[in-house]
């Protein structure tokens, strides 16, 4: 942490000062380059795991630092920022099945030991990324705020207790705070790696003209949201003065039969389909309903699928 870094924030005393762990990452990358084209102050906070080093806004400080760290901790009362943007996280459900204890460690005890920090800190309000994966397999065709809980992988498990800590902690401490429910999110710059990044997946093999593999009979379904949809919905709870949990999604179900035929339609490719045995611990249909935010601060996605779909399809295309 070099000191000329404190010292150029300590000069900029006018903005508002956000700070966004993961800000490296696919969504965070973007909610940064959002939220510095809006006049703020941004310090970006993530060890690089996952995050790369050119996804990162010139215009934003960086620090490199592992949020399970006590660096963190000591950055966080030094810098005091008005409002934290959770991001970090181990967002594999595969990885967390394989390895709970370390997705536990990151998703979980790494949130509840730095939310006493957050008030020490005088943090005005935690927004932190959580998760549809929180509600498991349900009965409704559309999922509201009020279905059960009942999350089926360790990853799901750890996002929806951090959100239990996150609500105890801000309401017996005063420090105001939302959890936003992510649909799954796609977009530019996309992670190809992990299985939440399906369109990633998809348009990346596409391009290598490779095949492209389907898990199941490609008949369940998933809620797709643009990356820039999940970043408005963020922007819009800065200032707003609501409290508690909200999804964000389209309210869409799409099937990764309908996702790959939408994704060759824009590519104009016909790649081979080839399809495996289904993972366990995923969800068959996943569908949010965005209705509580709507009405909360008047949010609503819209990029349809498939113009997302070729705008991310331009993206990957290009950098090729």
């Amino acid at each position: 942490m070099a000191s000329s870094q404190f010292k150029s924030l300590a000069m900029e005393t006018l903005k508002s000062r956000l700070m966004i762990t993961g800000g490296a990452g696919f969504i965070g990358s973007h909610l940064a380059n959002a939220l510095i084209d809006n006049g703020y102050q941004v310090i970006i906070v993530d060890d690089l795991s996952k995050g790369k080093k050119e996804n990162i806004n010139p215009k934003a400080t960086f620090f490199k630092v592992d949020i399970k760290n006590k660096k963190f901790h000591r950055l966080l009362r030094k810098i005091k920022p008005n409002y934290l943007f959770h991001l970090a996280a181990q967002s594999s459900l595969s990885k967390s099945i394989k390895d709970p204890k370390e997705d536990l460690e990151i998703n979980l005890l790494a949130i509840v030991d730095f939310l006493k920090e957050a008030k020490a800190a005088k943090v005005q309000k935690i927004i932190f990324a959580s998760s549809a994966a929180i509600y498991g397999p349900v009965d409704s065709l559309l999922i509201s705020e009020d279905d059960p809980k009942m999350p089926i992988s360790p990853y799901g498990i750890a996002k929806f207790t951090a959100e239990h800590f996150i609500r105890y902690f801000c309401q017996n401490f005063n420090l105001p705070y939302v959890s936003l429910r992510f649909a799954n999110v796609y977009g530019q710059n996309q992670d190809t790696t992990s299985e939440g990044g399906v369109v990633g997946i998809f348009i990346n093999k596409i391009l290598k003209k490779q095949p492209v593999v389907i898990y199941g009979d490609g008949n369940q379904t998933r809620d797709f949201i643009h990356v820039s949809d999940v970043v408005n919905a963020s922007k819009s709870v800065i200032n707003s003065k609501i409290i508690g949990e909200f999804n964000v999604g389209t309210a869409r179900k799409t099937s990764i039969n309908d996702l790959f035929a939408i994704i060759t339609k824009v590519s104009g490719s016909k790649p081979k389909l080839i399809y495996e045995a289904e993972r366990n611990m995923e969800v068959k249909h996943n569908s949010l309903s965005y209705q509580k935010i709507n009405k909360a601060i008047g949010w609503r996605p819209k990029v349809e699928l498939e113009e997302g779909l070729k705008i991310t399809f331009e993206d990957f295309k290009s950098k090729l």
